[in-house]
């Protein structure tokens, strides 16, 4: 008997729920209706202050990958460059065995390296070479077919003799060409 009692309050309980959450319902759903509507407000409100501050921009407040100003470095002295010379020199080195590390300190000294420079800007000069290279090759081939052909012997300076005329003929072709450029011009 107790267990109809406490269902029949069960009942009673739930209907009161029920005639409850139609009044509840109707009051959340004017609630969320009047939040929705004042965010869509909002948002027209926001949507119309973006609009006016891009009207506002111009097109070259958006570049912002270029700097303003170019900033331009002195150019590279003589102390610099001997710096960044003997970095690279010293990591260079550590990947030398010793007798490459040995023979690049003696080569990288500032003696030897004007030198070259100076003998690389006068002696070895690449028409020389060529023409120097060219006549020894085609001189000492007609040299020896002379030799065997006549039967005297065969000497071995004048490789030389037709490596060094030939550098002296390129040396002036080099020359003739830049007389007859700078007087074109």
């Amino acid at each position: 008997m107790s267990e109809q009692i406490n269902n029949h309050e069960v009942h009673e309980h739930s209907d009161e729920d029920v005639e409850l959450a139609p009044k509840n319902t109707e009051k959340l759903l004017e609630a969320t209706t009047d939040q929705a509507e004042q965010e869509t407000h909002d948002v027209e409100a926001i949507r119309e202050n973006v609009e006016q501050a891009e009207a506002t921009v111009t097109p070259l407040e958006l570049e912002t990958d270029k700097p303003k100003e170019d900033v331009e470095l002195p150019p590279p002295n003589k102390t610099l460059k001997a710096q960044a010379l003997n970095q690279t020199l010293k990591q260079t080195r550590q990947k030398l065995s010793k007798p490459q590390k040995a023979f690049s300190k003696v080569i990288h000294q500032s003696q030897v390296d004007a030198i070259s420079n100076i003998t690389g800007k006068t002696i070895a000069r690449p028409s020389g070479l060529f023409f120097g290279g060219f006549f020894a090759l085609v001189g000492s081939v007609f040299y020896l077919f002379l030799s065997h052909h006549y039967h005297f012997t065969y000497k071995y300076v004048a490789f030389s003799l037709f490596f060094i005329g030939g550098f002296i003929i390129g040396l002036l072709v080099e020359f003739l060409g830049k007389m007859f450029k700078r007087n074109k011009v």
